[in-house]
């Protein structure tokens, strides 16, 4: 019997059905990672819901804001609204999204903006909420990283 160098006997091997069965297999668990974390992606329902969210409450607080402070109780101007113009309610949190933690609301000279922290719960947006405090125009302003929320300008009634 002739004895096959190592080298060659490995050259020499084929493809079999073993060989294609663990390839098979290997694709296999590779597309269900891959399709796990594609629909783990494309389920992401938290950040829509979060919007709408935001943009009612931003609405609301409009449309508190819009309101004048009646001097004639005749007028019939609700309180709280008339309150919005005290500094301490010029921002602060509100309601829960849905990730369990508080919505941020800042009441600016141009509007409101109401946003959510995202599912981080830290406030990436942090530097471009200070930008309008020192003038920085409302209509620059975006939200950065996972925040998610809504800008209501401010528009008088009268």
């Amino acid at each position: 019997m002739r004895s096959i160098p190592r080298t060659e006997a490995i050259s020499n091997r084929r493809f079999g059905t073993t060989d294609l069965a663990i390839v098979m297999g290997l694709w296999s668990a590779m597309a269900v990672l891959i399709g796990g974390v594609l629909s783990e992606l494309a389920a992401d329902t938290e950040t829509p819901l979060a919007k709408a969210q935001s943009e009612a409450f931003a609405l609301q607080l409009a449309e508190g804001l819009d309101l004048e402070p009646a001097t004639d109780p005749s007028r019939g101007a609700r309180a709280p609204a008339s309150e919005m113009g005290d500094p301490a309610l010029r921002s602060g949190v509100l309601g829960k999204d849905p990730w369990g933690h508080a919505y941020q609301y800042k009441i600016v000279s141009e509007g409101v903006i109401v946003w959510s922290q995202g599912k981080n719960s830290e406030c990436d947006s942090k530097e471009a909420l200070t930008r309008l405090d020192s003038g920085h125009s409302l209509a620059e302003f975006n939200f950065v990283g996972d925040d998610v929320g809504f800008v209501q300008a401010r528009h008088k009634i009268r």
